[in-house]
């Protein structure tokens, strides 16, 4: 509690999401809590789907403010191209953006096959993260139809990103018409080093993080 009030009583911070950590009974008041700025408790042991739901709820419901967009623009070094972001999971998503802009890319988003037809219809990308297991248009049989429509064209380079560990996942990626394959939880050192071979070589490489929860 001490350390949240801390934080949020730092103007550069103040936007931050705080979850907290706490054994049953030792939370504090709900008005306390509020006070120090923290968004959400989870009670231990912590079970994965709590996890994943007060996550969604606690980033789902802020906006960026002015000041934090201002940062955000600031720090943010777009320079290596454009990426199409296609992944149903909005935990995932946030996280995933995050990263690729640390990266240096600006990021567009569809949340399944469909919508990432719709958006490489109206623009192009310099490559594309295509998740394998989403509604509506999987990746595989999306990434079928962008080859089927680049015919004669400009080709795309498109990256699977699957929690898939099975032998011939690859394989069957490479069949659907992509061109490289990152296994979920994905590590921004590899992200960096798979879109170094199909679009640029990003200046900045991360640590070792993983992202993404596996479906």
């Amino acid at each position: 509690m001490q350390l949240a009030r801390a934080i949020h009583s730092d103007a550069s911070r103040r936007g931050i999401t705080m979850v907290l950590l706490t054994s049953s009974g030792q939370r504090g008041s709900p008005a306390e809590a509020a006070a120090a700025g923290i968004d959400g408790y989870l009670t231990k042991p912590i079970r994965d789907g709590q996890l994943r739901d007060l996550l969604l709820r606690v980033l789902g419901r802020r906006e960026e403010s002015p000041a934090q967009a201002a940062r955000s623009a600031a720090t943010t070094d777009v320079r290596n191209g454009c990426v199409l972001l296609v992944e149903d999971n909005a935990v995932n998503q946030k996280v995933a953006t995050h990263m690729l802009r640390r990266l240096g890319y600006a990021v567009e988003i569809a949340r399944d096959g469909q919508q990432a037809l719709d958006r490489l219809a109206e623009g192009t990308f310099d490559a594309v993260l295509m998740d394998c297991q989403m509604p509506v248009l999987d990746g595989h049989e999306a990434t079928r139809e962008v080859r089927r429509r680049e015919r004669g064209g400009r080709r795309t380079p498109i990256i699977a990103m699957t929690a898939a560990a099975m032998a011939g996942d690859r394989e069957r990626c490479v069949l659907a018409g992509m061109d490289d394959h990152v296994a979920k939880p994905v590590r921004s050192g590899h992200l960096a080093a798979v879109l170094r071979r199909w679009v640029a070589a990003p200046e900045v490489v991360l640590s070792d993080a993983p992202v993404g929860a596996a479906k």
